[in-house]
């Protein structure tokens, strides 16, 4: 018999999520920040660290209209209540894609976002993908690069968690106020 507290979540400040029944008015930004900030990319398999928090921050900054910036800050922030798991295994998980869109949906109405997550923003997600991968892991690019797009070509500085999560507050704070 299982208990029902076992499916829900308790946060960083204290909140209890149901993520398979997420109220938005039970999402906030700090745990959001403190959870993304924690989070390494590439399921830890990196020289060095770089938190999910960073990434989003990247994607944000990369995207050119209102809406993309401000998705691409939360693009991931369902990671937040239930982590993430490697895309090629995701793309096997059907209930896990569900659960993950209620809470985008949740997302989305806790934040003031149009739904579903804007093309722009997954576009450059995977161009963070590509430069991350290139500058972070042990043998540099394990995706192939973007066409389309000019990549940067300066490396990336992981940051400490709470640098990350200044730098998520910050972009937050810039773009929704």
């Amino acid at each position: 018999m299982t208990d029902e507290r076992q499916a829900l979540i308790t946060t960083y400040t204290g909140r209890v999520i149901d993520p398979f029944n997420p109220d938005p008015k039970q999402l906030h930004l700090e745990d959001i920040v403190q959870s993304l900030s924690l989070q390494v990319r590439f399921c830890g398999h990196v020289r060095s660290l770089i938190t999910v928090a960073q990434h989003c921050v990247l994607v944000s900054e990369m995207c050119e209209t209102e809406e993309g910036q401000k998705w691409g800050l939360f693009h991931d922030a369902s990671e937040a209540y239930i982590s993430d798991v490697p895309r090629p295994v995701k793309a096997h998980l059907p209930l896990f894609k569900e659960i993950e869109d209620r809470l985008f949906q949740a997302i989305a109405e806790r934040f003031g976002l149009p739904y579903p997550i804007p093309n722009e923003v997954k576009f450059y997600d995977y161009v963070s993908l590509y430069r991350e991968s290139r500058d972070f892991m042990p043998n540099g690019a394990c995706v192939p690069r973007p066409e389309g797009v000019e990549v940067p070509t300066t490396t990336l500085v992981a940051l400490e968690p709470i640098e990350a999560r200044t730098q998520f507050r910050d972009r937050y704070y810039e773009l929704f106020k």
